[in-house]
């Protein structure tokens, strides 16, 4: 079976039936079969774009980044494995995009890190899956950074809560994006910490995390995103900017949201609130 999640590669293809368009080229091998006509062949998923390279181990991806040079684009698609701890340093381009295993049919990342940090650059991280360790940040972000993390997952299963582990972290002094979406991140002390800078989270879930969300100052734009079970969902720091909160769900949370400026007026029924010990704590003054 071939699947839309496919990593780079050669695949071997295999189609039985009738072959009923002549407008398509083929070079398969034929072979007559009970169902009839089988066709024997190669499925290429090519990596054409400027930059492509598949990455197929840990020290071939240190290699590749020793070698980035500012304004250069690099879009790297690795192998499955194990990937430990890497810096981007350089402002270029780059685009670090893991890949799936499929055990029973089910897609499961394959692509594992401790530790990525990008102090200077624009940065996609892809379909990746990080550990949790206690006091370490999986994503640091410095303040010279643009950082986009899309379908990746950050999940800790055990029994013993890591003191200080912190999934994403944007450290103070940026004004660049900082976009999240389709990310899970589950059993952490903060999923995602921006000191500063414009946080945009979308189609996400934080589950089981002390804080899920902590934005110090900066704008926040969350959209379609799940909050459940965290000890504290949302904190908005005083930045003078409206958070905007639509499609949300908080459930289940000892504080949903937490907020030292205003929220919109409609917030209420543009976000559902379910079972929440605390639906919104206001730390601003009002008049």
């Amino acid at each position: 079976d071939l699947y839309s999640l496919f990593m780079v590669d050669e695949y071997e293809l295999r189609m039985i039936g009738e072959w009923t368009n002549d407008n398509y080229a083929r070079t398969f091998v034929t072979e007559e079969t009970s169902d009839g006509k089988q066709y024997n062949g190669i499925y290429e998923i090519a990596a054409v774009l400027q930059g492509s390279m598949v990455i197929k181990d840990a020290k071939m991806l240190q290699d590749f980044i020793g070698r980035l040079t500012p304004g250069a684009t690099a879009r790297w698609y690795l192998m499955p494995g194990n990937y430990g701890t890497i810096s981007i340093d350089v402002n270029a381009n780059v685009s670090i995009i893991g890949s799936y295993e499929f055990v029973d049919g089910v897609p499961q990342i394959a692509v594992n890190f401790n530790k990525i940090t990008v102090n200077r650059g624009t940065v996609m991280l892809d379909i990746l899956n990080f550990r949790a360790a206690a006091n370490r940040e999986n994503v640091y972000i410095g303040n010279e950074a643009t950082v986009t993390v899309r379908r990746s997952t950050f999940i800790y299963t055990g029994q013993q809560k890591l003191s200080g582990s912190t999934a994403i972290y944007a450290a103070d002094g940026s004004s660049t994006p900082l976009t999240l979406s389709e990310i899970t991140v589950s059993g952490y002390s903060t999923a995602v910490a921006a000191d500063s800078g414009n946080v945009v989270i979308a189609d996400s879930e934080f589950r089981s995390n002390i804080t899920a969300v902590n934005v110090l100052k900066g704008s926040v734009n969350v959209t379609d995103t799940k909050f459940i079970s965290n000890v504290l969902g949302l904190s908005i720091g005083a930045s003078g900017v409206t958070p905007q909160l639509s499609g949300c769900e908080f459930r289940y949370n000892e504080t949903a949201i937490e907020t030292y400026v205003p929220l919109r007026n409609d917030y209420a029924a543009q976000n559902a609130f379910v079972q929440n010990t605390v639906n919104v704590v206001a730390k601003y003054q009002t008049e």
